[in-house]
């Protein structure tokens, strides 16, 4: 059962991180820029202010057209998305486009509003800290600021991941939970690997209807574009092909996005920037094996080791924002998800350790600045391969309840 004591003291430890760090941050770069004179990057941890919104709008405008993989021909910005991106933003191309900004933004701020109220009520009895825990949860966690700050589609993908979740542990709707997660890897790849869940859980069922799912929804996708552009199909799939690729070409090699960006190959290829120690092209061979080891090690861990299901499904969300190569601040806003299950669900002295560094990747940790960076790019992946390493660590240990408990499960309802 849950117990409301520890799990207030857990959550008031994250709060308490998590405000400190922010108005560290916040006073810093402040100094930054108004005493000092400074200008980006220095006084904002966030992106450059004359390129706001900018992930919502370029999608949204490309959305406009017959086929939206032109806009790159057009304009010279990339576009990685998958038609479901496209499909979604079609009839918001009918109204202007702040509208249409603030329409998405505003569903994405209170699907997280109820999220954070669902996790509080359950946790904390007094009404004032209720309130203070909440506004720190909503307003001062830096991944939810920064997918305002891009207007990131990151947004829908959080809100269909959720609901994923929602529908799996909680109302064990198989059907309903893998047409959540089939909505969210056709916007974006990353989200696949949770279908390692269903597996782990030994759902063939749900497994299947996800991998139905992921498929016929893309492929619908294609074809909607297809009908509408009278592009064949098969050159729109070439076209997004070729845009994913250019996409990871510039963000794995140029060193575009450096600052604002967390997984283990921005450590290694800041480090590489710095030192020019190896050909980019060699390094990224090399990760991209060290990156399959373990994924491999992941997989197995989360399938045939002991591990309690929430804590899988946490190594499996750190994991999904850890080892791509190239992936936005915006993406750990998923982790959320993973310093609920830790608050409601976690157990023993041991779980303080995953709430420090869980709370850590919910501040902007730019103190300090190194020759092209933040420090940030080189403590974001050691934190998270901490998480993930931790999280290894217990399953070979086979320490846990290997399912949610029921009466976990109906107080969560």
């Amino acid at each position: 059962m849950l117990n409301t004591s520890d799990s207030e003291k857990r959550i008031l430890l994250s709060v308490n991180i998590i405000i400190l760090g922010f108005l560290l941050a916040v006073a810093f770069h402040y100094i930054l820029g108004m005493y000092l004179g400074k200008g980006y990057p220095f006084n904002t941890f966030l992106f450059s202010p004359i390129d706001k919104f900018n992930d919502f709008f370029h999608p949204l405008r490309a959305a406009s057209l017959k086929n939206p993989y032109d806009y790159y021909s057009l304009t010279g910005v990339i576009q990685p998305y998958l038609p479901l991106v496209y499909i979604i933003m079609k009839p918001l191309t009918l109204v202007p486009n702040y509208v249409a900004f603030g329409f998405v933004m505003l569903l994405f701020c209170l699907f997280q509003a109820f999220a954070i109220r669902f996790l509080v009520i359950r946790v904390i009895e007094k009404p004032s800290l209720q309130i203070t825990s909440f506004l720190v949860l909503f307003a001062c966690i830096y991944p939810f600021l920064f997918v305002l700050d891009r207007g990131s589609t990151e947004s829908i993908i959080y809100i269909f991941i959720g609901l994923f979740f929602y529908f799996y542990y909680i109302r064990r709707s198989p059907i309903v939970s893998a047409l959540f997660l089939g909505l969210s890897v056709s916007l974006k790849i990353i989200p696949g690997i949770l279908i390692i869940l269903y597996l782990a859980d030994r759902d063939f069922r749900g497994f299947i209807w996800a991998a139905v799912f992921i498929f016929f929804i893309n492929v619908f996708g294609f074809i909607y574009l297809s009908l509408i552009s009278a592009v064949p199909i098969m050159q729109l799939v070439r076209d997004f092909l070729q845009q994913f690729s250019l996409y990871n070409q510039v963000y794995n090699f140029s060193g575009m996005g450096i600052g604002h960006r967390h997984t283990l190959w921005i450590f290694l290829q800041t480090l590489n920037l710095q030192f020019r120690v190896i050909d980019f092209g060699v390094l990224l061979k090399l990760y991209d094996g060290m990156i399959l080891l373990l994924l491999g090690l992941i997989i197995y861990t989360v399938c045939m080791k002991k591990l309690s299901s929430w804590k899988r499904a946490s190594l499996l969300l750190v994991s999904m924002v850890t080892l791509p190569s190239s992936l936005g601040d915006y993406t750990l806003i998923h982790l959320f998800y993973a310093l609920m299950a830790f608050i409601l669900l976690g157990d023993g002295n041991d779980i303080k350790k995953y709430l420090v560094l869980l709370s850590l990747v919910f501040i902007p940790i730019t103190y300090v600045y190194i020759r092209i960076t933040w420090v940030s790019d080189f403590l974001y992946p050691l934190i998270l391969l901490s998480i993930i390493i931790l999280l290894l660590r217990e399953g070979f240990m086979e320490k846990g309840n290997y399912d949610l408990p029921e009466t976990v499960r109906m107080k969560l309802q």
